[in-house]
């Protein structure tokens, strides 16, 4: 589960390792991530990583339905947080705001 010199395993301590992939797919560390998800979501800094967590998920269900032991429900969470560490980049729009 490579995430440059750190594994999902070994997020920073205090920090949940699904959170730290977050980040890491929209290119900043977890303070950054959160700082920049304050300003995108005021009132409600969490709805970034939940929306993409979502996304993440359905993705996930596409690529690897036997993970699942129905739509909803993950059975392999070792090949979800495989999944999440592995997530594509995610790319800012022209305002500046990562998407």
């Amino acid at each position: 589960m490579s995430n440059g010199d750190q594994t999902s395993r070994e997020a920073p301590l205090g920090l949940n390792p699904r959170y730290v992939a977050y980040a890491t797919a929209h290119g900043k560390s977890p303070a950054e991530m959160m700082a920049a998800d304050d300003i995108e979501w005021p009132g409600g800094c969490m709805t970034g990583f939940i929306l993409w967590m979502s996304e993440r998920k359905q993705a996930f269900y596409k690529a690897r339905p036997g993970c699942f032991l129905d739509r909803h429900a993950i059975c392999d969470m070792e090949a979800w947080d495989e999944f999440l560490v592995n997530s594509p980049k995610v790319k800012e729009d022209g305002d500046g705001i990562i998407r």
